[in-house]
Parts: C-alpha cells; sequence; structure tokens
C-alpha cells in the first residue's frame, strides 16, 4: 500500500508539473494612463489577479500629456492607452496638438466612467464669475478636457475671451501648478478636487451638470487589435471584473 500511495503522489506530481510547464505564459500588455484614482479597476485587477486568469499582464506607465500619450500609442511604444475620449475623436480628425500621419487606425473599444470633473480654483474666488480677468489650465488646447472647461465657463456667465487658457499637461500636474499658485483655476479630476479643497481651495462647478459625459475610454490602434484579439479580450474581461468586484459592497473594506 505505501508503494501504491508513493506511485499515485509521483504521478499527481508529475501531471502537476506537466500541466504548469504547457500553461502559456500571460500576454504581456503595455498600457499608458493618466495618473489618478480613475485607475481603481486597473490597480484591483493587478492585485485581485483578474488580468492573470484571463490570460494577460499589464505593465503600466503614467503619461505627462495627452499628446506624449497619442503619439507614445501611434509609434507603437504602448499597446493601450486609457484617457479621454476627446483625445481619440481630436486626433482622429486631425485636430490634436501633436503631429502625427495623416489617418490614425485608432479606435475606441469601451468607455470607463463619466470623467468625475470639477472646477477647482485658488481660496478667494467664490463662483465662476469671479475667474473673469483669470488664467485656467488645461491638458492640451483642443483635445481631453478643455472643452468641458470651456462649457462650464460659458454656463457660468463668461465668455470665452474672458479668461485665458493655458497648457499645463495632465490632471496631476494641473493639480500641483494650482496649488503652487501659477493659475487661478483648472479641471481636476476625483481625487484631486478633494485633495485641493483640503489646502482650502474652491469647488465651483461639476462636469455633472453637462449631463452624460464619456470621460475615460479605452482605445488602440486598429492594426495591434487585429493581431492581438485575445490579449485585448483578456483585457476586457479583467477591468470589467474589477469594476464588478469594485461595486460589489463586500469588498468595500479591501478596496
Amino acid at each position: 500500500m505505501r508503494f501504491r500511495a508513493f506511485g499515485i503522489a509521483l504521478v499527481a506530481a508529475i501531471v502537476a508539473v506537466a500541466v504548469h510547464a504547457q500553461a502559456p505564459a500571460p500576454a504581456p500588455l503595455r498600457v499608458i494612463a493618466f495618473d489618478g484614482g480613475w485607475n481603481l479597476p486597473l490597480w484591483a485587477a493587478q492585485r485581485q489577479g483578474f488580468f492573470e486568469t484571463n490570460g494577460v499582464s499589464v505593465q503600466l506607465t503614467y503619461t505627462p500629456t495627452s499628446a506624449f500619450l497619442v503619439t507614445s500609442l501611434l509609434d507603437g511604444k504602448f499597446d493601450i492607452a486609457l484617457a479621454t475620449i476627446d483625445n481619440l475623436i481630436a486626433y482622429q480628425e486631425g485636430q490634436g496638438e501633436a503631429k502625427i500621419a495623416d489617418n490614425p487606425d485608432l479606435f475606441a473599444f469601451m468607455g470607463g466612467d463619466g470623467g468625475f470633473l470639477s472646477i477647482v480654483a485658488r481660496p478667494g474666488i467664490k463662483d465662476v464669475a469671479g475667474l473673469k480677468g483669470g488664467t485656467l489650465s488645461v491638458d492640451a488646447m483642443t483635445t481631453g478636457f478643455a472643452f468641458v472647461l470651456r462649457e462650464l465657463v460659458v454656463r457660468g456667465g463668461l465668455a470665452e475671451t474672458d479668461v485665458t487658457f493655458v497648457r499645463a499637461g495632465g490632471t496631476a500636474n494641473r493639480y500641483r501648478e494650482l496649488i503652487a499658485g501659477k493659475h487661478d483655476a483648472t479641471l481636476l479630476r476625483t481625487p484631486f478636487e478633494l485633495l485641493a479643497r483640503d489646502r482650502g481651495f474652491v469647488v465651483l462647478a461639476s462636469a455633472e451638470s453637462l449631463g452624460p459625459y464619456q470621460g475615460t475610454a479605452g482605445f488602440a490602434r486598429r492594426s495591434w487589435a487585429r493581431d492581438h484579439e485575445a490579449a485585448l479580450v483578456g483585457f476586457l474581461r479583467a477591468y470589467k471584473a474589477a469594476t464588478d468586484w469594485l461595486y460589489d459592497r463586500k469588498n468595500r473594506d479591501v478596496a
């Protein structure tokens, strides 16, 4: 019986090693995104193993600007980008700030959130009208959330010409420059508006007042997607699984 038990255990061990050896390695995905709390589904998918379960591994890089994100994606330095849908539309229509080849083959394959956007101003400014004559920072003039900021300014009773828009890069950069006193106001995404408010800065308006808005989207090159369909599907399934996990109240303490 001892030899029989030993033989069974040995066979089981050999089978386990063979199965492990035959298991394909997760497909590596190079993902670029802006730094911030809106990456929570990505972080959850990494920490909870959803990417590995769906056959992919993610290397996440944070971008300083939308121009860097789009040009790096088109140059093949990254496989997937997570950013506002405005960037994709602007560059597809030839309205992006960075110089790229005509007819880029970018497409959006998923939506993520509504943006979590708020205008935040320096202490002492009480409403949007108080921004008249001030300097407002955006990522880029023709992409990203610049359109949202312009619309909120107009709905607040000002003309676009009443303020000066300046480039300051992604949300994290704009937050730092606002805190440093370089600008009078900017558009921030959660949780940066909360951090600014804790420092005495003023939240003037929320983009929720504009109605439904597509914020973060996932996009990639069509040529890459055609050649990596399984990896793209694995990424989508993992991202959805992570989002569902985050919305499950049972996971609140862990999240």
